[in-house]
């Protein structure tokens, strides 16, 4: 169950990035470019808060040392000595956070355009993907109505009719039911049987529907079938 509503979850999750690449008109090539420069974006700007995280501990350190240091002097003097330079510390403190805060929004920021730009990359892919298949199936297609087309027109060839009587094929492969099924008595079906024995012989003869006919009620009646 869990599967089935996990793949449900990423085909909708595929048509709905498809669809957003289909809306904006761009080619494949654009979309990986702009979804690379965001990626690198993202690393630099990675970079810088990483450096400035490192920077915001080592201040935060210091400040937390300078307000130890003052809490536990008792000389009045020494006092205001430590309180000045905890008001440094905490100053230093300050100003590397108002410097983080604007750089952490601006990555989360790229971060969800990297994301934006991703997806839609895979959309495009599927996209692709879709095309391939379809061009694909359009192929296979073809060839299966060239096949049809082939065989039908192999079928059409092995048809014996009144007016295209001379067919060469397997006794099994010719048709020639528009024969049997003309009512002229003008008309004969002629069958011809070779005997390859000792000596070679070769026997035709011509016989019509009614003769035919005949013939077959006659080995009915004789052999019970």
């Amino acid at each position: 169950m869990f599967d089935a509503r996990r793949q449900e979850f990423f085909i909708s999750n595929s048509l709905k990035w498809m669809r957003e690449f289909e809306s904006l008109n761009l080619i494949g090539a654009d979309i990986t470019r702009r979804a690379e420069k965001a990626v690198d974006t993202v690393k630099a700007l990675e970079g810088d808060v990483q450096k400035i995280r490192r920077q915001l501990s080592a201040k935060t350190s210091s400040q937390s040392h300078a307000s130890r240091q003052f809490k536990s002097e008792r000389e009045p003097s020494i006092r205001r000595e430590k309180y000045q330079v905890l008001k440094e510390a905490r100053k230093a403190t300050r100003a590397i956070r108002e410097e983080l805060i604007p750089k952490e929004a601006a990555l989360r920021a790229t971060r969800a355009e990297s994301y934006y730009w991703n997806n839609v990359l895979k959309g495009a892919r599927a996209k692709e993907k879709e095309k391939e298949e379809g061009k694909k199936k359009e192929k296979e297609k073809e060839k299966t109505e060239k096949g049809k087309g082939k065989e039908k027109k192999d079928k059409e060839e092995n048809v014996v009719s009144w007016k295209r009587s001379a067919v060469e094929d397997a006794t099994e492969n010719i048709d020639i039911s528009k024969l049997i099924k003309s009512e002229s008595k003008k008309h004969q079906v002629v069958f011809s049987g070779t005997d390859y024995g000792i000596s070679k012989m070769s026997e035709t003869c011509a016989l019509t529907r009614d003769e035919i006919g005949a013939h077959i009620n006659r080995y009915k009646v004789l052999f019970g079938e």
